[in-house]
C-alpha cells in the first residue's frame, strides 16, 4: 500500500470513528443529561456536527479538495466537537480529556508532525474560549492549567517518537516499494536476457489485442546446447537477445523472449499494419543473414537461422502466431502468416478426445485382436495375422474401430506402447489354445522399446510356442539403424520365431539392408498389389522383387489380394503367400476356432 492510498485508509477509518464518537456523546446525553438535548441550539449544533461527520466520508470518498483541507477541517471539527462537549458538561466531561490528547496525537501518528502542530494549536484555542466562557471551570484554575501545560507536554514529549516513527515509516515505505519494484521488473522480464517475458506479453495483448503480433524460432538451437552446453548456449541466447533488441527499437516493437529459443514481436502501434509487419520481417531475414556470433567457449564463429509465425488476427494472436511457426517449421519455410487453412485448434480438440477414448478402451478392455487368414499356392490357410480393433458400442450395437481411426493419436498421446503390449499379450493367449500359428506387427520403436521386448520375450517363453509365432517388421523410414534390426532377428530367430519384412517396396527400402538381415519372408506393400492388374510399373517391380527374394532363398507374401484376377497374376509371378479380402476379412478368434478343418502348414 502506497502513502496515498495509506492516508485515504486513515481518512477513512478516523470519519468513521468520528461518526461513532458522534453517536457515543449523543447518546450519552439522551441517558445522562437529556435536558441537553430540549436546548434547540445544542441540537443545531450536534446537527451540524453530524452533518459535517457524513460530508467528510463522501470528501474522502471521492478525493474532493486536497488532503491538507480535508485533514485540517477535519482536525477542527473534531476538536470542535470534543472542547464543546466539555464546555457544555462542566467539570465532569474532563473525562473527555484523554480524546483531545488522542486527537492531536494520533493525527501527528498517522498524518505527520505538521498535523500534530495543527491539532495542538487548535486545541489551545478551542480549550482556552470554552474555559473562558465557562464560568465554572474559572472556579478551578489548576486544572485549566494542568490541562492546558499536559497538552504541550505530552505533544512534545512525543514529537520525537513520532518524527521517529515517520521516518522509520518512509524508510520502511520506500523498501517496500522498491522492493515491490523488483518483483514486478523479474514477473515480467525473462531473468536470462533482460527482455520482457511471456507474462509480459500476455498482458499486452490483453491491453491492447490488435497490434499483431510475430513469434521467432531458432533453428536447431538444440544443437547447440548439445554440442557446447547449456552454459555456451545461455551466453549465445542472451547475445541473439541483444542483436534481436537492437533490431526491433528500431523498428518501435516491444520484443519479449517467450520460452526456451524463442522470440516474440509486437509493435508499438494500436492496430494492425499489415505492410509494416510484411516490412518488417523481410528486414528480419536480411538482418539475421548477417549475424555472426562468437563465444568464447566456441572456438569457431556461429550463424544462426530462424523461422517466422505471424499472426494479424485481433482475436487469441499469440496462439495463432505459435500455430504459424509449428506449420512453417513443419513444411520447411522460413515464414508463415497463420491462415484458417492452417488452424490446428480443431485438430488438437479431435486428438485430445480421441485420447479419452483410448484411455477408456483401455480401462474397459475394448481392445481386441481380430485374425485375417493368410493362404499358400494351394489356398489353404496356414497363418492368421492378428491385427488391432477398439470395440465401441453404440445403441447396444457393437462396432469394430479400425486402427486408422486411432493409431496415430495413440502414438502422439503416448498409448502406443500399452496398445501393442495388450496385443501381444491376448493373441499370444488365444493362439496358445487354438493351436494355430500367427504373425504380429512391429515397428523399429518397438523393437528399441525395453517394455515392448520384455512382453514379447515373457510371453514366448510362458506360452512356448515360438515355433507359431511370425513377426512382421515394418520397413519404413523410421529405421535408423539396420544393426539393431539385425540383432534383434538372431536373438529372436533362437526362440523358433520366424521373421516378415513387412510393406517392402513401399519406397523407402534399401534392399542392401533388408537383404542383409536375411528374412524368411518379405511381404510385399500393399500400394503394389492392389493396383498390380491395371499398372505395369507395379506389375514389374513386384516381378523383380519375387525373382529376386527366391534368387535368395527368401518366401514372398502379397497383401491386399482382393479379387481372382490380382490373385492370378500374383500367383502366375510365384508368390508363395496371399493375403487379403478375396479371401477374408479380419475375423474374431471364435471363427479362427470353427476353421479348424483346414490343415495347418509348419513351414511358414
Amino acid at each position: 500500500m502506497n502513502h496515498t492510498s495509506k492516508a485515504k485508509h486513515h481518512e477513512i477509518l478516523q470519519a468513521y470513528v468520528r461518526i461513532f464518537v458522534l453517536v457515543a456523546i449523543i447518546t450519552s446525553f439522551i441517558i445522562f443529561k437529556p435536558s441537553y438535548l430540549e436546548n434547540i441550539n445544542h441540537t443545531i449544533i450536534l446537527s451540524i456536527f453530524s452533518l459535517f461527520a457524513i460530508l467528510h466520508i463522501h470528501s474522502v470518498f471521492h478525493q474532493k479538495f486536497s488532503f491538507f483541507q480535508r485533514r485540517t477541517s477535519a482536525i477542527i471539527t473534531d476538536l470542535a466537537l470534543t472542547i464543546y462537549t466539555m464546555y457544555t458538561l462542566n467539570l465532569e466531561a474532563i473525562i473527555l480529556y484523554p480524546l483531545v490528547v488522542w486527537i492531536i496525537l494520533g493525527n501527528g501518528v498517522r498524518f505527520g508532525t505538521k498535523y500534530l502542530y495543527i491539532a495542538l494549536c487548535v486545541a489551545i484555542v478551542f480549550l482556552s474560549i470554552a474555559i473562558t466562557y465557562n464560568t465554572t471551570w474559572l472556579l478551578y484554575p489548576g486544572i485549566l492549567i494542568s490541562l492546558i501545560i499536559g497538552l504541550f507536554a505530552i505533544s512534545f514529549l512525543t514529537l520525537s517518537t513520532i518524527k521517529n516513527l515517520h521516518t522509520l515509516n518512509s524508510t520502511l515505505e520506500e523498501k517496500v516499494s522498491n522492493r515491490v519494484e523488483e518483483l514486478k521488473y523479474e514477473y515480467l522480464h525473462d531473468s536470462l536476457t533482460g527482455l520482457f517475458n511471456r507474462f509480459s506479453l500476455e498482458q499486452d495483448l490483453r491491453n491492447d489485442p490488435f497490434g499483431g503480433l510475430m513469434v521467432i524460432d531458432i533453428d536447431s538451437f538444440r544443437n547447440i546446447n548439445e554440442l557446447y552446453g547449456m552454459h555456451t548456449g545461455n551466453e549465445i541466447l542472451k547475445e541473439i537477445g541483444g542483436y534481436l533488441q537492437n533490431f526491433f527499437d528500431k523498428k518501435d516493437f516491444h520484443l519479449y523472449r517467450i520460452y526456451g529459443d524463442v522470440f516474440a514481436a509486437k509493435s508499438k502501434l494500436h492496430y494492425i499494419d499489415h505492410d509494416l509487419y510484411e516490412s518488417v520481417v523481410q528486414d528480419l531475414l536480411l538482418y539475421i543473414d548477417t549475424i555472426t556470433i562468437n563465444s568464447k567457449e566456441m572456438n569457431t564463429s556461429l550463424n544462426v537461422d530462424i523461422t517466422i509465425g505471424l499472426s494479424l488476427e485481433e482475436e487469441d494472436a499469440l496462439n495463432k502466431a505459435e500455430m504459424a511457426l509449428s506449420f512453417a517449421k513443419a513444411n520447411m519455410k522460413k515464414f508463415i502468416a497463420y491462415s484458417k487453412m492452417i488452424d490446428t485448434s480443431h485438430t488438437i480438440h479431435q486428438l485430445l478426445q480421441c485420447k479419452d477414448e483410448i484411455k477408456e478402451a483401455i480401462h474397459e478392455n475394448n481392445f481386441i485382436p481380430v485374425f485375417q487368414p493368410i493362404v499358400n499356392r494351394d489356398q489353404t490357410i496356414i497363418k492368421y495375422e492378428a491385427l488391432i480393433r477398439m470395440r465401441k458400442y453404440t445403441d447396444g450395437k457393437e462396432e469394430l474401430v479400425s486402427p486408422y481411426f486411432f493409431l496415430e493419436t495413440a502414438i502422439k498421446t503416448k498409448q502406443y506402447e500399452t496398445l501393442t503390449i495388450i496385443m501381444i499379450e491376448k493373441s499370444f493367449k488365444i493362439m496358445q489354445e487354438l493351436g494355430k500359428s500367427f504373425s504380429l506387427n512391429l515397428s523399429f520403436n518397438d523393437l528399441i522399446n525395453e517394455n515392448v521386448l520384455k512382453a514379447l520375450k515373457t510371453n514366448i517363453a510362458h506360452y512356448n510356442i515360438g515355433h507359431q509365432l511370425t513377426l512382421e517388421i515394418l520397413e519404413s523410414e523410421n529405421i535408423e539403424d539396420y544393426q539393431v534390426i539385425n540383432n534383434f532377428i538372431k536373438e529372436f530367430k533362437t526362440f523358433g520365431v520366424e521373421i516378415a519384412i513387412d510393406d517392402f517396396g513401399s519406397g523407402f527400402s534399401n534392399f542392401t539392408h533388408v537383404f542383409e538381415l536375411e528374412p524368411d519372408i518379405l511381404k510385399i506393400d500393399g500400394s503394389l498389389i492392389k493396383n498390380i492388374d491395371k499398372d505395369q510399373k507395379s506389375y514389374e517391380f513386384v516381378k523383380s522383387i519375387v525373382g529376386l527374394a527366391h534368387t535368395l532363398g527368401i518366401k514372398t507374401l502379397a497383401e491386399f489380394v482382393s479379387s481372382k484376377e490380382i490373385f492370378d497374376i500374383t500367383y502366375t509371378l510365384g508368390v508363395d503367400y496371399f493375403q487379403g479380402y478375396y479371401f477374408s476379412e479380419p475375423i474374431s478368434h471364435t471363427l479362427v476356432h470353427e476353421q479348424n478343418q483346414f490343415p495347418a502348414s509348419q513351414d511358414f
